[in-house]
């Protein structure tokens, strides 16, 4: 419930998944959430298969249910890692 920037978001047809950013304060987040249209509400993703918190990454979805996450930087480090989040 707090503002961010920086993060990523992808559009999947039926959903938004939203993902990572800056919180204003010199801190980065490794948290997002899923927008479900036809229910107007969010979900939150699980933080064990988050990758390390970043701002300015890339997202991609895959047309399969998953989004990849790379890139980006934490502050102080270019980071040249991610993750691919599979959601049901």
């Amino acid at each position: 419930d707090t503002a961010g920037t920086q993060h990523s978001a992808v559009w999947t047809g039926s959903e938004m998944f939203v993902w990572g950013g800056a919180n204003g304060s010199g801190g980065y987040w490794n948290t997002g959430g899923r927008y479900l249209r036809a229910s107007n509400t969010w979900v939150p993703t699980p933080l064990y298969i988050a990758p390390a918190p970043r701002a300015r990454h890339s997202a991609v979805f895959n047309g399969t249910k998953k989004v990849l996450i790379f890139g980006g930087d934490n502050g102080a480090n270019a980071l040249s890692s991610g993750r691919v989040y599979t959601y049901p």
